[in-house]
C-alpha cells in the first residue's frame, strides 16, 4: 500500500491507477508518476497503455477475414470498453455491417447491481442474435 511505498522513498513510481481514491494519493509521493492502466481520467500523469481503437478494428478486420456477416461486442461503457468498440464499429460499417452491441456487462460484473446474472445477460443477448456470428 501506500504506507509501504512511503517506506521506501521511492524515485519513481509505475502504478496501475485503477482507483479514484488510490490515484490521488500515489500522486502525492511526489515523484514521478507513470499510470499503467489508464482508466482514470482525472489523474493528470503520463500514460502507457494499448491502444484500444486499434483493437477493436483489428478484431473486427480478423472476423471479416473469416467470412461472417453478422457481428456482436459485448463490453461496458468505461473507456477502453467504448474505444474497442468504436475501432470494431469503424472497420465493419464500410462494410454495411452494424453492430450488436451489449454495453454494460463489464459494469455488472464489477458491481454486481442487476438481479440477471451477467452471464444470463449474455447468453439472452447472443442468443437473439443471427449465425454465424463474430463477437
Amino acid at each position: 500500500g501506500i504506507t509501504a511505498m512511503q517506506r521506501y522513498d521511492p524515485d519513481g513510481i509505475l502504478a496501475a491507477l485503477w482507483s479514484p481514491e488510490l490515484a490521488p494519493r500515489v500522486v502525492a509521493q511526489g515523484c514521478p508518476v507513470v499510470d499503467v492502466y489508464a482508466w482514470i481520467d482525472e489523474v493528470r500523469v503520463p500514460r502507457v497503455g494499448i491502444a484500444e481503437e486499434a483493437v477493436g478494428r483489428a478484431a473486427a478486420e480478423h472476423l471479416l477475414e473469416r467470412g461472417l456477416r453478422a457481428y456482436a461486442f459485448i463490453g461496458g461503457r468505461v473507456r477502453f470498453a467504448q474505444e474497442r468498440l468504436a475501432g470494431f464499429q469503424h472497420a465493419l460499417a464500410p462494410e454495411g455491417f452494424t453492430v450488436h452491441a451489449l454495453e454494460d456487462v463489464f459494469e455488472d460484473l464489477v458491481l454486481r447491481d442487476s438481479w440477471i446474472s451477467p452471464h444470463d445477460r449474455v447468453a439472452q443477448f447472443l442468443a437473439a442474435l443471427p449465425r454465424p456470428l463474430g463477437v
